[in-house]
């Protein structure tokens, strides 16, 4: 038989053990941010949640657009998407 036959190669990197890994937004990383120091959505969100309550307007979540607020949530004015 041939040497390539008896010894498989290894197509993957073995996956490090669990307390090794880092989740996204997991609060034991060193900076608490999330992989890539990107927001979560629970966090967009919530900022735009404050500053409809705080400043009556907010950036919008899908368009990046003005969002107003209005009867217990917000309406961006771009695309019209709603968040209540």
């Amino acid at each position: 038989m041939s040497p390539a036959i008896l010894a498989p190669r290894r197509l993957f990197r073995p996956v490090p053990a669990t307390n090794e890994r880092k989740l996204v937004g997991d609060p034991e990383s060193p900076t608490g941010r999330p992989i890539g120091g990107r927001p979560t959505l629970e966090g967009r969100l919530s900022r735009v949640w404050e500053g409809l309550y705080a400043d009556g307007a907010a950036e919008c979540p899908v368009c990046r657009g003005r969002m107003t607020s209005g009867s217990g949530g917000g309406r961006c004015v771009d695309c019209g998407s709603s968040l209540t």
